[in-house]
């Protein structure tokens, strides 16, 4: 097979033995494997051991584990064929059974998100709201909402927040590949299947596999908070209040001269040292000096300060944006700051936009200390 390990035989095939799979890679629900090419007219004889027609058998990659249907009828009828069917858990849905579908419109041109280049497994908000979704054809909490491909292939979601009440929700769906400068990629979304069982799944979205270290959504009826990736990362609150008018589903409120925070307990995963990526949505009252993510100078974190210039610490020491931002209070803003280990470059950015040059800085150092909100 292309890049993977396939038997051609002409012939009689009669199986005896144990199959297992080696996985070099995440699978991709829908993927397919002759691994078994049967260039003879005769079926197979037999199956794997404890595997029929349709079983199924998991393979592991890393944090990812792929489920194979194994078919003995595949090709013109006596190949055998794997194909994935889940990953972690998520399955192909048969949509033909879901009453309520439309297409989700991806707009990357200057009119959108303004994004030039592909990204790839990259987690896609859906917002929903009365004035696009008829809540009242979806169950209670959503349980029933899928998204895919045209060709059924499931794409994870997570639901962070599924309010049928105010007929709010938003959703965030891992879309495999977004493409730049596009106006006409669409997403399928499914609803209205009264036994369906819920498929949101947080780990699968914000998946460790595409280097997400920790993400955190904001319940408004907890004061501790799920980090969102495998690493469990749980966050405790020290005194910030909920705001149910965030920017997205509910947010927090803190008073920073009262020191609240929410903080997560130090762990090798934390423990970063080359490439990293900070970024949060926040809605000053004042511009202060602030810190806004991050565990402390020496490792790192991402701050602002009353002249409206972002920083980046790292190994002690301080790297301002070298431009000012526009943010002003009242008013909600995606702030971000990467460190690239290639070349040593910071670059800062709100609302998506690159604020100001590059500026060179030293690598974030290795501490015990905790991460903080």
């Amino acid at each position: 097979g292309s890049s993977y390990d396939q038997a051609a035989v002409t012939g009689t095939i009669t199986l005896d033995a144990a199959l297992s799979l080696t996985l070099g890679y995440t699978p991709t629900i829908g993927d397919a494997y002759t691994i078994i090419a049967n260039n003879g007219s005769n079926a197979v004889g037999n199956t794997f051991l404890n595997i029929a027609e349709g079983g199924t058998i998991d393979a592991v990659y890393g944090v990812q584990v792929g489920t194979f249907t194994v078919s003995y009828l595949g090709g013109a009828g006596h190949d055998v064929v794997l194909t994935c069917n889940s990953v972690n858990g998520l399955p192909v849905d048969d949509y033909m059974q879901w009453h309520y579908s439309k297409k989700v419109y991806i707009n990357t041109k200057e009119g959108g998100a303004n994004i030039k280049s592909n990204q790839s497994n990259f987690p896609l908000l859906v917002r929903l709201t009365s004035a696009n979704f008829n809540f009242s054809q979806a169950q209670s909490l959503g349980q029933d909402v899928r998204f895919s491909k045209s060709t059924g292939v499931h794409f994870p979601y997570q639901i962070e927040r599924w309010d049928n009440v105010s007929d709010l929700a938003e959703i965030w769906v891992n879309v495999d590949v977004i493409k730049g400068y596009n106006d006409s990629q669409y997403v399928w979304m499914y609803w209205g299947k009264s036994n369906a069982v819920d498929s949101s799944k947080s780990t699968a979205v914000f998946d460790t596999a595409n280097s997400f270290v920790a993400a955190y959504h904001f319940p408004v009826s907890s004061d501790t908070f799920g980090d969102a990736t495998y690493n469990v990362n749980t966050g405790t609150n020290s005194g910030s209040t909920p705001n149910a008018s965030s920017i997205i589903g509910y947010g927090r409120s803190f008073v920073r001269a009262s020191s609240q925070k929410i903080t997560a307990a130090d762990a090798n995963v934390l423990d970063l040292t080359g490439t990293i990526t900070l970024s949060a949505w926040i809605n000053p009252t004042s511009i202060d000096t602030a810190d806004i993510i991050g565990k402390d100078s020496t490792a790192y974190d991402l701050e602002i300060i009353p002249t409206k210039y972002l920083r980046f610490g790292s190994n002690k020491t301080f790297y301002l944006s070298s431009a000012a931002s526009a943010i002003s209070t009242g008013s909600w803003y995606h702030v971000a700051a990467t460190y690239n280990s290639t070349g040593n470059p910071i670059l800062f950015y709100v609302n998506g936009a690159q604020l100001g040059n590059s500026v060179t800085g030293a690598a974030p150092v290795e501490t015990a200390t905790t991460l903080y909100i």
